[in-house]
């Protein structure tokens, strides 16, 4: 009988879901505190590979107040300025920052690719 309520304790501790604490699990969002040229070049450079090396025009305050950032797609536009077929009701894609250890990734969130920024320092939200 003891031998069985050991072998079931020892089962049951297997079958814990919390990461051991030395374990680099810890993602949290994060926001990019003291942002600086260098912080958004490597900012700009991670989204554009994102994108297959799109130009991308991003706020200098992006990634700042929150740890979320939409991308929406240019619209075409004709010889005058004007859109080409009306209203673009494509979706935004959207990018996470993250802080894992003392790191700053950013995460694409429709594929989950994701890439470290340079000279960048985050905080979780």
């Amino acid at each position: 009988m003891r031998l069985c309520a050991v072998v079931c304790a020892l089962a049951l501790a297997g079958c814990r879901s919390d990461p051991p604490p030395d374990a680099q699990t810890d993602e949290r969002p994060a926001r990019i505190v003291d942002p600086s040229p260098d912080s958004r070049a490597a900012l700009k450079a991670a989204v554009g590979a994102a994108l297959h090396g799109a130009d991308v025009t991003l706020a200098d305050d992006a990634l700042v107040g929150s740890s979320l950032l939409d991308i929406a797609p240019k619209l075409a536009r004709d010889a005058h300025g004007n859109p080409i077929m009306g209203r673009d009701l494509g979706r935004p894609i959207q990018f996470e920052l993250l802080r894992i250890g003392n790191a700053c990734v950013i995460e694409l969130r429709a594929t989950g690719e994701r890439w470290t920024l340079s000279h960048t320092q985050c905080v979780a939200e």
